[in-house]
């Protein structure tokens, strides 16, 4: 306890990753990368919602504002790292544009596991509908570092377009964020414009 009450007198920003795990009384795997489970089991089972909460609180005030209108991944990019380049699973989520490619509502469709979530053309076609939008990005995340796309979601993103033309809603991009905040964009890359 002594050891602790010492690093709350410290101006914790200066610590190293050690001394801080030290502080909460965790040892780390990997020292210079504490998963976010190995900081949340340092506290107890009553304390861990409200250090979720903090965490969560957090990660939104690191969110860039959002922009005007989306006209290149970059303009999303800064909404979505904090959303996800630190989940351990994979999660799907959904942006939805008006006529003027400004974002009216975000949306997390699915959550899976560390190697794939759903990406239901039914959700992202009835979630796409309730908000009127005219268009969508939709983006999901790799937690293994790997922001390269697999076959399956090539294959998806495909379906998906194709489906969402039958109710004239656009699909501007799909973007993959890998763990660590790398990014891979099918409209950069040129992958959606080609797809027929």
């Amino acid at each position: 306890m002594l050891n602790k009450a010492k690093y709350v007198m410290e101006d914790y920003r200066l610590l190293t990753n050690k001394e801080l795990a030290s502080a909460l009384g965790i040892s780390l795997i990997d020292e210079n990368k504490p998963t976010l489970e190995e900081i949340i089991k340092a506290f107890n089972y009553n304390q861990r919602p409200l250090l979720k909460a903090a965490i969560e609180l957090y990660k939104r005030s690191m969110e860039a504002p959002l922009p005007a209108s989306v006209t290149k991944a970059e303009d999303v990019i800064p909404i979505l790292l904090p959303l996800m380049m630190d989940l351990d699973k994979e999660e799907f989520w959904v942006l939805l544009m008006d006529r003027r490619c400004s974002i009216i509502a975000r949306e997390r469709l699915s959550q899976g596991s560390y190697h794939s979530c759903t990406m239901s053309i039914k959700e992202v076609a009835r979630t796409a509908l309730q908000h009127n939008a005219s268009a969508v990005i939709v983006c999901h995340n790799h937690p293994s570092g790997d922001p390269n796309p697999g076959e399956s979601d090539i294959k998806n993103t495909k379906r998906l377009k194709d489906a969402l033309m039958l109710i004239e809603v656009a699909l501007v991009d799909h973007i993959i964020v890998a763990k660590g905040g790398e990014c891979y964009s099918f409209a950069e890359e040129g992958i959606i414009r080609i797809m027929k």
